[in-house]
């Protein structure tokens, strides 16, 4: 059932059932206070849809067949003070029916543990999977963990947390929506004092499994500009090709600049990269993630920007000398769509080699999951002389293309980098 509240011009009811459809009344129903809560009673004409359209999956909620007939109509309930618990007669045209709404017990304090021990072990992964569905669609694991670890880590060693308001509460009954009321104080040690701080995170019920939602994830990132470019730079690979540090297009995902790369003629190619993460290993990397933008004028229908490792197959071998580049080229997995800026997941797609060994294993023809490329070089990474780490645009790209990268984050280890590419300081 639901009902209206005390205003003026309300005190409306709707009764919904899967068996009777929905019935309501003509005018407002009379409330009135009760001992912890309130009564609705009603008596008179109203109407009855037995061909409505009825959902309780989130409470009960209903759709209007359009064929619905008068009715007699009369109501008795009891609600308690939260409007969650109730139980009410009503009676269709000689017909009744009873309804009861006891409120259960929602228990969120086994998630609140569940997440302050991912926060803990810095498993990022993890504490994706426990971001509400909607809010894990907006960001990746890459930029969750460059979110949360510069605080962690400003603040000394997570040491615990807990609820600071009942994680036990009575909670609206069928399979809908339920938040903890409350949030997360995280005790610290940093100094060698302890403190207290009190996380921007509440819990949610999805489906009847707690979630975490409104989890402050703004990543304060190394702003590349040409007045400092952070050991970043561009190499033109042929003569026609071209990089600068830009303003927009649109709205970026970090700033209001980013990195454009273009391409003059057919087969061109220029990258943007950085030498800083010269021999990190690859079964380091724990989350990486970029975006790019390819505005709707520039040619060819799949090429974004692809992410590229100066490669070494085995770190702990004394070979140094270049072995081609690892490549991540988001259409083998994604869809690259012109005129808006998407995020790129690379550990979630293929990768293949430009020269040996790895292309015998991951050629361009059948390129390699993230695990194939681990299972196959466990001592992989990028060289530790040189080793670069670039965004590029080209190697048979049309002429005239544009593409834009920015908000690139990597999480190496417990390291977590994240970069702004500007057009201005």
């Amino acid at each position: 059932m639901q009902w209206g509240t005390t205003n003026p011009g309300y005190g409306q009811f709707i009764f919904t059932s899967p068996g009777v459809g929905a019935a309501w009344a003509d005018v407002s129903a009379t409330i009135a206070p009760s001992a912890g809560g309130f009564t609705v009673s009603y008596s008179g004409a109203g109407r009855v849809d037995h061909a409505a359209l009825v959902n309780t999956t989130f409470g009960s909620t209903f759709e209007k067949s359009g064929a619905s007939q008068p009715a007699t109509i009369s109501l008795t309930a009891t609600i308690d003070a939260t409007k969650v618990v109730a139980t009410a007669t009503i009676t269709v045209d000689g017909q009744s029916y009873t309804v009861s709404a006891p409120a259960p017990t929602h228990n969120a304090g086994p998630a609140v543990d569940q997440f302050i021990a991912a926060l803990r072990d810095a498993n990022w992964t993890a504490l994706h999977d426990m971001l509400y569905s909607e809010f894990r669609n907006g960001v990746t694991v890459a930029e969750l963990s460059a979110g949360i670890q510069p605080d962690l880590a400003a603040s000394g060693t997570l040491l615990g947390g807990s609820l600071i308001a009942p994680s036990t509460y009575p909670g609206e009954p069928g399979a809908g929506y339920r938040i903890a009321k409350g949030d997360i104080m995280l005790s610290f040690s940093a100094n060698g004092s302890m403190k207290n701080e009190h996380s921007g995170v509440i819990f949610i019920q999805e489906q009847g499994v707690w979630k975490v939602l409104n989890l402050d994830t703004s990543v304060p990132a190394t702003v590349v500009s040409p007045a400092n470019m952070q050991g970043w730079g561009f190499l033109q690979e042929t003569a026609t090709a071209s990089g600068s540090l830009v303003t927009g297009p649109g709205t970026p995902a970090f700033g209001t600049g980013s990195a454009k790369l273009h391409l003059s003629t057919t087969g061109g190619g220029e990258l943007i990269g950085t030498v800083a993460f010269a021999g990190t290993r690859l079964d380091a990397m724990r989350a990486l993630s970029y975006r790019t933008f390819v505005p709707t004028t520039s040619p060819g229908t799949v090429q974004a920007p692809s992410l590229q490792f100066d490669i070494d197959y085995n770190l702990s071998d004394t070979n140094t000398a270049w072995q081609g580049r690892l490549v991540y080229e988001p259409y083998r997995t994604e869809t690259v769509t012109k005129g808006i800026w998407q995020t790129w997941n690379p550990l979630a797609g293929k990768w293949w080699a430009t020269a040996n060994p790895g292309k015998v294993t991951c050629p361009q023809a059948t390129p390699c999951a993230w695990a194939q490329v681990l299972q196959a070089y466990p001592n992989a990474g990028l060289r530790v002389s040189v080793g670069g780490l670039s965004f590029k645009a080209g190697s048979g790209w049309p002429a005239n293309y544009d593409g834009h990268v920015d908000g690139f984050v990597i999480v190496a280890g417990d390291t977590v980098s994240a970069f702004d590419f500007e057009a201005m300081p």
